[in-house]
């Protein structure tokens, strides 16, 4: 499983050992994994992140939906007409006005889980 997680991620040093030389990082997700499971998060915090497809084939992984989801609005305000959304971290795709404040509902980052 931490050979699918290094080739979502492309990690450094896995290319041609955990994974396929050439392998380019997911643009959607990121992954972590245990023994038995990968979670895959999309890289924008809240809604915008439910969705991403999630398919396995061959019959050795399942995912446990067939898109990520769980991905919720976070709490917002507008100063002087431009608007800013309470996050619990920084989405890892760069996105404008997020802000991390300690005490404050956050917004989710959908999940998706593949499960071995």
């Amino acid at each position: 499983m931490s050979n699918l997680a290094a080739a979502i991620n492309a990690t450094s040093g896995g290319a041609g050992v955990a994974y396929g030389a050439g392998t380019v990082a997911n643009t959607a997700v990121t992954a972590t994994s245990t023994a038995t499971t990968v979670v895959v998060t999309a890289k924008v915090n809240g809604t915008a992140g439910n969705g991403i497809t999630t398919t396995a084939a061959g019959g050795t992984f399942t995912f446990g939906a067939a898109s990520t989801a769980g991905g919720t609005a976070g709490s917002t305000v507008t100063v002087g007409g431009k608007t800013y959304t309470f996050v619990a971290a920084l989405s890892t795709t760069a996105t404008a006005n997020e802000a991390v404040p300690p005490g404050v509902p956050t917004a989710g980052s959908p999940e998706a889980v593949v499960a071995r």
